[in-house]
């Protein structure tokens, strides 16, 4: 029933910034998790292996490496929102 009621409300506060800032206020932790549900609604989210294929590589052969997939995972976020 918790689970339930928290994506219930990490889905309220994706989409109304008021629930959000009352989130973050009653705990500050909260603001990584609600940037993280914005992100996977986001139009441009794309799992692991569709950002390595985007980089150019296969994804057999980088899917083991967590620190180089979490780099391009960055770079990607951070290329999607500078444009």
């Amino acid at each position: 029933m918790n689970k339930q009621v928290n994506e219930a409300i990490l889905k309220i506060a994706t989409k109304n910034k008021s629930v959000a800032d009352l989130l973050i206020n009653y705990n500050p932790e909260n603001k990584s998790v609600i940037e993280e549900a914005k992100w996977r609604e986001s139009e441009y989210w794309m799992s692991d292996k569709e950002i390595m294929q985007y980089y150019g590589e296969i994804w057999g052969n980088v899917k083991h490496m967590k620190s180089y997939i979490k780099e391009l995972r960055e770079k990607y976020k951070k290329e999607v929102n500078d444009e």
